[in-house]
């Protein structure tokens, strides 16, 4: 039996971008460890490096509380295109977003 890739595993969406109203943190956060297990768990969301490496985490890992906590809709469009993430999850932003028309 083979194990599950990155591609297999589930991912949380919302329904309509107005269900996320922007961060409610700004400033230095640390992400909780269903987020980030890593060493390094604090990101300081003025700077754009660690901003668009929370968005890639929270969009990974997160479930909708954490997308409503951690996603600005309006920013998450303008730095989409340089965000890694697998392409199921990709793909299904890029619809919400408007970025994909297919």
């Amino acid at each position: 039996m083979s194990a599950p890739t990155a591609r297999d595993r589930p991912f949380v969406l919302p329904e309509r971008l107005e269900e996320l109203d922007g961060p409610t943190v700004s400033g230095r956060v640390q992400l909780p460890t269903h987020l980030d297990w890593s060493t390094r768990r604090e990101f300081d969301l003025t700077d754009p490096v660690d901003r668009r490496r929370v968005y890639e985490l929270v969009l990974r890992e997160g479930d909708l509380e954490d997308l409503r906590r951690y996603v600005d809709p309006r920013d998450l469009a303008d730095v989409f295109d340089t965000l890694v993430l697998p392409e199921p999850i990709r793909a299904a932003w890029e619809r919400l977003l408007g970025l994909r028309t297919s």
